[in-house]
């Protein structure tokens, strides 16, 4: 297991005192074991698979919020706020609970335009691995593989929040998350 460019994180922290954290949903398993004990709050949705991904995030430190994009969308921003309010810093897959598969969904973008916090983009890869027939094609390390994760530089919000930004800010998020990702593919393929 090993992290790159942990200082993306640290300094996010050290000057908002805050992280919201973004991801693929594929990598959900990844980043609960990859994250683990730190501190940073999830959200999982009210499902039967949301239960399951809560329960083992939980085990493995993560408290997880309840609420989705496509149920209680609204409910879901309010948790995450009062996390905020707390003190808590995120991590988030912002393509889930249901795809479509790498689109940024609007509720991490409009959280960290309201909060002025910006989006740390993060991957998570596994090699060798499964993927899962599911509609994120969930990554399962095989065992004795090898998780290598990579924050990118943050994706800051606009000073103003109008629909033609929070757009802008949702495509420069998910270009930014899929750079990275397959920027870290290839360095794992080539190594």
């Amino acid at each position: 297991m090993e992290i790159h460019n942990r200082h993306y994180y640290e300094a996010v922290e050290n000057e908002y005192g805050q992280v919201i954290v973004c991801g693929w949903h594929e990598s959900l398993a990844l980043g609960i074991w990859a994250l683990r004990n730190s501190g940073l709050h999830t959200l999982t949705s009210h499902s039967y698979d949301g239960e399951l991904a809560a329960r083992f995030a939980e085990l493995f430190g993560l408290p997880a919020l309840r609420g989705s994009s496509s149920k209680g969308g609204f409910q879901a921003l309010r948790q995450l706020s009062k996390a905020l309010d707390y003190g808590a810093s995120l991590v988030l897959t912002v393509d889930g609970p249901r795809g479509p598969r790498h689109e940024v969904k609007p509720g991490a973008p409009i959280l960290a335009g309201k909060r002025g916090l910006p989006i740390l983009p993060i991957a998570l890869v596994a090699q060798p691995a499964w993927r899962m027939r599911s509609w994120d094609r969930m990554i399962i390390p095989k065992p004795f593989g090898r998780i290598v994760g990579r924050y990118a530089p943050p994706i800051y919000p606009p000073a103003v929040m109008n629909s033609r930004a929070l757009k802008t800010f949702r495509k420069e998020t998910q270009d930014a998350i899929a750079a990275n990702h397959q920027q870290l593919e290839a360095l794992l393929t080539a190594s």
